[in-house]
Order: C-alpha cells, then sequence, then structure tokens
C-alpha cells in the first residue's frame, strides 16, 4: 500500500500507536539492542531476517529502499540529495526495528523524522545560529566513542522560549549523532546537573515535553544513557511531566545520582576520562568568563 501525505508534517502530527499503552510503547522503542526484522511483502507479520545477516545483499537494499521511498511521498516537495544521505542502512534499520519490521510503519516513523529534518534543515547545516537556551553541550568523548551531552539547570535562561530552546536541543544532538557516527557508534549520553534548579522557570511544560518529542522521533533508537544529578524536590513536577511523554524503556535508561556519584557512574558507561571531564566541569559549574562563556554545540576537538 502506498502512503501518500499531501500537507507538510511535524513531530505530532503523524499518530503513533506506540503510545497507547506502556508496554506497547516499550517494545517500540527497544532500537539499541534488538535486530531489525524486515517483513516480506511490507506486512511485517514474518521475519526474513536479521540486519547484520542481509547486510549489503540485494534483499536488505530493496527493502530499505522501499521504505525510504514510502517514506518520501510523505514528506512536502519529496526527498533531496541531503535527505536521501540521511537515510543510511542504520538509520532506516533504527525505525524499522522501532515498527517490528512492518514496511508502512517503519515507512511512517521514517517520514515522522525527514519531514522535521525537512522544516529544520537550516539549523541542522549550520546555516542558522538558535538562539542559544543555556549551556546544553558536547563535552566528553567516551572510550567506546559514544559523545557524552551535558547541561546544568543552573544556567537557564529567565524566560525559556519553548521553540529556541527545542532548537538548542536539537543542534546538540545533530552534533552529538555526527560524532559517534564518526565513532562508529549510534547513542550519546546525556548529565543533567539539576543544581540551581528553579521551579518559576520550568513552569511550562512545553519545552519539556518538546525535548521528548524530538528524542522520540527525530533522534529515534540515539539516547543511550542519562544522569540527573543532584535533583530537588522541587524538580519532581518536571520528571513527572517528561517521564510521561517518554516512552518506558528511555524512562529506564535515566539515574538519579548525587553529585558526589556522578563522576563515577558517567565513568563506568563511558570510562574513566569521560568521568573526570564532567567531574571537573561539576566543580566549576559557573560560566567561564569571556563574551563566549561556553563553546556550543560542542567543545570535542577533531
Amino acid at each position: 500500500m502506498e502512503l501518500v501525505q499531501q500537507e507538510p508534517c511535524v513531530l505530532s502530527e503523524l499518530p503513533d500507536p506506540s503510545s497507547s499503552d506502556p508496554e506497547s510503547r516499550e517494545s517500540s522503542q527497544r532500537e539499541a539492542d534488538a535486530p531489525i526484522l524486515l517483513g516480506r511483502n511490507g506486512s511485517g507479520g514474518r521475519s526474513v531476517s536479521s540486519l547484520a545477516d542481509l547486510e549489503g545483499s540485494a534483499a536488505a537494499d530493496k527493502q530499505i529502499a522501499h521504505i525510504v521511498q514510502a517514506a518520501g511521498k510523505q514528506v512536502p516537495g519529496g526527498l533531496d540529495a541531503w535527505l536521501e544521505s540521511w537515510c543510511t542502512p542504520q538509520v532506516v534499520a533504527i525505525y524499522s526495528r522501532a515498527a517490528k519490521g512492518n514496511h508502512s510503519e517503519s515507512a511512517r516513523l521514517l517520514a515522522v523524522a525527514l519531514c522535521w529534518r525537512h522544516e529544520h534543515r537550516a539549523l541542522l547545516r549550520g546555516e542558522q545560529e538558535p538562539r542559544w537556551q543555556g549551556d546544553m553541550r558536547l563535552v566528553a568523548r567516551g572510550d567506546g566513542g559514544h559523545p557524552v551531552i551535558l547541561m546544568s539547570m543552573r544556567h537557564q535562561p529567565a524566560r525559556i522560549n519553548s521553540t529556541h530552546s527545542a532548537e538548542h536541543m536539537a543542534v546538540v544532538l545533530e552534533a552529538a549523532v555526527q560524532e559517534a557516527t564518526r565513532n562508529g557508534v549510534v547513542g550519546f549520553d546525556v548529565v543533567c546537573d539539576c543544581r540551581g534548579f528553579q521551579l518559576a522557570k520550568n513552569l511550562d511544560p512545553r519545552p519539556t515535553v518538546a525535548a521528548a518529542e524530538i528524542l522520540k522521533h527525530a533522534f529515534r533508537g540515539r539516547f543511550r544513557t542519562g544522569f540527573i544529578v543532584d535533583a530537588p524536590g522541587a524538580f519532581s513536577f518536571l520528571w513527572r511531566i517528561a517521564s510521561k511523554a517518554m516512552p518506558q524503556s528511555t524512562v529506564n535508561k535515566i539515574r538519579f545520582v548525587s553529585v558526589n556519584e556522578a563522576a563515577a557512574a558517567v565513568a563506568l558507561a563511558s570510562g574513566e576520562e569521560a568521568g573526570a571531564i564532567v567531574a571537573r566541569h561539576l566543580a566549576a559549574p559557573t560560566a567561564p568568563n569571556g563574551t563566549s562563556p561556553w563553546k556550543l554545540p560542542s567543545e570535542l576537538s577533531h
């Protein structure tokens, strides 16, 4: 069956059947561990093989091309060279795995991400700079190649703009994915320092919901581990919103740790060097002097 979408789409426009209950949400988000199942004739009802078994084969190429072509029909103006180049076998595998190998659902999920990239291409290609909304940035590279993102709640602006906040996050996550890809890995880790958290700055749920939507659709399957550091009691308000907006499998990847535990936790996940870098930032969380307090979106050199 051909999938055709005439109107521009955004993250929330295409219904996601995986959100109907916690069990199905969790199943649809097992990108990191489960092999891709490629269904026959787009039904998804019969597993042909894993992507590892089919990689580079004519069968895999044909099925990937089918999914990309169907997804492209849902993107305003279709796929240009930039969007098509993003649809690597690894990327298509993430969305097909989430759809349990069903070609039509794989194309729908992939189309959501492609629509988002189409609408935000200037940001993602570095042609437009976001209005930075704090200090969220890449700070370390784990032993396995996974980048580590750090953000501090004390550096949130007085008024958080949901659009600008989402754009800042998107540029940082895009940088993280590019770094991970160069290192031959898929995901990234996130450390959120909650010291200095102010409830008054976080009463609007839209930035939190937008962040969860971006992770779920545009950067599906990329979030590896999260550490929330020294969360005060007031943070529970924001956490209730965030945890309901994220799939349970994503919630399960997040740990609450004290500032004294954070470096060791990061070191265990990403290596001693990454842990030491995070420890250094946590020990001196104030912005350095100068007109550019942080190197955004990344402090990593190549």
